[in-house]
């Protein structure tokens, strides 16, 4: 009997340990539905998101937390006639991690915000606004608005279709099999973006620019930075450039639309990757500086002034007048490539 009792004892005492070690950490767990609302609002200071897709018409809200001191983190959930905000209240001294799970029906408007969270989406129609400072943003399966910034945190955006704009400081922007209205600006991140069709805007200050296997309208221009596209499919009027660096276009098939490729100090190149050639071509670089490289013979052949400075001109034309393909350069090579 003496040794049952110890041993109940041991662990009722040892129940009591993992009971005071979790208060003392701040361990919290919520499992909460709500009704339908057309608006959920999370702003988080260092936890992390995560919105899904349910099967029904009510929201869906999970949190698992830990943190030192336990009093140090509260979490808050309000609800109006029309949205859900889901908040958080630190203490300066908090240590640990959260990670909210919420789950909404199709349709349901997202905002998000955060200093350090990361935020993932998967699977919603619907339009959403995410903002972060440093945390990551990762959307896929996704048909809506989708608006996101953020300052030194990357994105990685897939399987998505609507309109889609990225705006980051330092951040890169990865994207991948997506259509619509796509429109990234980067201050100093690069920008990878593969299997991409319709108005595709993409700029970054000083970072680089890779594009593969995409169609449609481009927008494409770097401060300070390199642009390599290939596997490119004109649908519109469209333009590759960098002030300080090489731009490399690779179409998959005869550009269709008039295309201009320029570089200020570097290579503009547009290889044909085999396809017929057909259009007007004109070359542009300057006289001291620059270099023309064409396998094709030219039809005309000028110098002009720009700024002061001399630039030789030369151009053909193969077939009819159109498009009209523009490939300049002030100090770097102005090149085609037929293959």
């Amino acid at each position: 009997m003496r040794k049952l009792w110890k041993g109940a004892l041991a662990v009722m005492l040892s129940l009591a340990l993992i009971a005071s070690v979790a208060s003392a950490r701040g361990d919290q767990d919520i499992d909460e539905t709500f009704e339908k609302k057309s608006l959920v609002r999370v702003n988080t200071v260092s936890s992390d998101c995560i919105v899904k897709k349910g099967q029904s018409e009510e929201i869906r809200v999970e949190l698992t937390a830990s943190y030192r001191p336990a009093d140090c983190f509260e979490p808050e959930i309000k609800q109006r006639e029309n949205s859900l905000m889901i908040s958080e209240d630190y203490d300066c001294s908090c240590n640990g991690d959260a990670v909210w799970t919420i789950t909404v029906p199709e349709g349901t408007r997202i905002r998000f915000s955060s200093a350090s969270g990361d935020f993932e989406m998967e699977g919603l129609k619907a339009k959403v606004n995410a903002e972060t400072a440093s945390g990551s943003i990762t959307i896929r399966d996704a048909d809506g608005n989708l608006d996101i910034e953020s300052a030194s945190g990357d994105a990685w955006i897939s399987d998505c279709s609507g309109e889609l704009s990225v705006s980051t400081a330092s951040g890169d922007v990865i994207l991948n099999n997506l259509s619509g209205e796509v429109e990234i600006n980067t201050a100093s991140g690069d920008i990878e973006a593969k299997g991409i069709t319709g108005l595709i805007s993409l700029d970054a200050a000083s970072g680089d620019i890779e594009i593969e296997n995409s169609r449609g309208e481009f927008n494409v221009g770097v401060a300070s930075g390199d642009v390599d596209a290939s596997g490119v499919i004109l649908e519109e009027e469209s333009c590759f450039g960098t002030a300080s660096g090489t731009v490399v276009v690779e179409l998959e098939e005869s550009a269709a639309s008039d295309l201009e490729i320029s570089s200020a100090s570097g290579k503009a190149v547009l290889n044909y990757g085999g396809n017929p050639i057909k259009g007007t071509f004109e070359f542009i670089a300057r006289v001291d500086r620059g270099r023309i490289t064409s396998p094709v013979d030219f039809d005309d052949e000028e110098t002009f002034y720009r700024h002061d400075r001399e630039y030789h001109r030369k151009s053909f034309t193969k077939g009819n007048d159109t498009p009209r393909i523009a490939i300049s350069t002030a100090s770097g090579r102005a090149t085609l490539k037929l293959k």
